[in-house]
C-alpha cells in the first residue's frame, strides 16, 4: 500500500486548511490521510473515484469536504446524512473531524461495504456508518432525524432538495455544494424551496487552490412543513422534477 500518511504529507494539509481557517488536530489530520491511503488501495480494485494523486485528493476530497464543516456547528447528539457518499465524500472526511454521528448513503453495494471498512479501520464505525438505499427508500425511523443533510456532485439542487426534505428535523439544515451553479438551477432550487419549507439561509464561495476551481455551498434551512407528501417513488424527482 502507498504511504499517504507521511509528515510531508501532514504538513501539506495543514497549510491548505489553515488557508480557509480550517482547525484540526493531529489525530484528525492523521485520520485524513489514513483514509485517502485506504481510499486509494480499494480503487485499484473498485471504481471509486478518478482522483488518483495525493495533491488533487488534498484538495478535492479532503479541503473541499471540510468547507462544509465551517457551517456544520453540531454536538454528539446530532447527526448528519451524506446523499449520494459514493467512495466515502464527503462523509468520511466529515466524520473524522466532526463529534457527531453520521449515516452516508448510496444505492451501489459496494461502494457502500468499502466505506463501512474505512469506517471501521479508521475506528469511528460506531458514529459513521454506510448503508446502502436510495433516499426515496428512507426508513420511519430516520424521518425527520437529522440536523444536516450534505450533498456533492448528486443532482440538481431542486432534486437533491427533494431527497433531502423527510430526512430534517425542523430547523435542520441541507447543505448543497455545487461548482458553478447556473441561474437556471438557482431559481429552480428557490422555487422548490418554498414546496419544501425551505427557506435560503447562505451562499457560500470558495476558490479552491491551485486552480482547482470554483466552489459554492447553497445552505437551506427547514423552517417550514412541506406543501407536498415525500419521498416520492424512485426516480420520479429525477424523471418529473416539481420545478425546473
Amino acid at each position: 500500500m502507498e504511504k499517504v500518511y507521511t509528515e510531508e504529507n501532514e504538513k501539506k494539509l495543514l497549510r491548505l486548511l489553515n488557508i480557509y481557517d480550517l482547525s484540526t488536530t493531529h489525530e484528525q489530520r492523521k485520520f485524513l490521510l489514513t483514509y485517502l491511503e485506504l481510499l486509494f488501495e480499494k480503487n485499484k480494485t473498485l471504481n471509486l473515484t478518478r482522483i488518483t494523486d495525493i495533491d488533487s485528493a488534498l484538495v478535492l476530497h479532503i479541503l473541499d469536504s471540510l468547507l462544509l464543516s465551517k457551517f456544520m456547528l453540531c454536538s454528539e447528539e446530532d447527526s448528519f446524512c451524506d446523499i449520494g457518499t459514493g467512495g466515502g465524500v464527503p462523509g468520511i472526511p466529515l466524520g473524522c473531524v466532526l463529534g457527531c454521528k453520521g449515516l452516508l448513503i448510496d444505492s451501489i453495494g459496494k461502494k457502500i461495504s468499502a466505506v463501512n471498512e474505512f469506517a471501521e479501520q479508521l475506528g469511528i464505525q460506531d458514529r459513521i456508518i454506510a448503508k446502502q438505499m436510495r433516499a426515496e427508500e428512507i426508513e420511519a425511523k430516520m424521518k425527520r432525524s437529522f440536523r444536516f443533510v450534505v450533498a456533492r456532485a448528486v443532482a440538481k439542487a431542486n432534486v437533491v432538495m427533494e431527497y433531502a426534505e423527510p430526512f430534517l428535523m425542523d430547523q435542520g439544515k441541507l447543505l448543497l455544494q455545487k461548482a458553478n451553479i447556473e441561474e437556471k438551477e438557482l431559481q429552480d432550487a428557490l422555487q422548490m424551496a418554498k414546496l419544501c419549507g425551505f427557506k435560503m439561509v447562505s451562499r457560500e464561495t470558495f476558490e479552491l487552490p491551485n486552480e482547482f476551481g470554483h466552489r459554492e455551498i447553497l445552505i437551506f434551512q427547514k423552517n417550514k412543513k412541506s406543501r407536498i407528501i415525500l419521498p416520492r417513488k424512485n426516480g420520479e424527482a429525477k424523471k418529473h422534477p416539481l420545478c425546473g
